[in-house]
């Protein structure tokens, strides 16, 4: 048996510099567990759902620091931001 013959397609890829929460979302809607990451035609890694589950903790909890930072210190923050 080939590997063509079992494989997923399409092939559902995401670029390098995208968001993780994007990253979530895209596997979420395709209902999937790996995304290829690609940009130009070049394979620049494989996402899997751990690494977004190990990393989008840290990220929201970082960006939980920055909402309470602006909580208590909205002084320091443009209202553009």
């Amino acid at each position: 048996m080939k590997v063509s013959e079992v494989m997923s397609t399409p092939l559902v890829t995401i670029d390098p510099d995208a968001d993780l929460q994007e990253a979530a979302k895209v596997m979420k809607e395709h209902k999937i567990r790996r995304l290829a990451v690609v940009r130009e035609n070049t394979l620049h890694g494989v996402l899997t759902a751990a690494d977004v589950s190990r990393n989008l903790e840290k990220y929201l909890d970082n960006e939980r620091r920055n909402i309470l930072r602006y909580l208590w210190m909205p002084q320091y923050y443009s209202r553009e931001s």
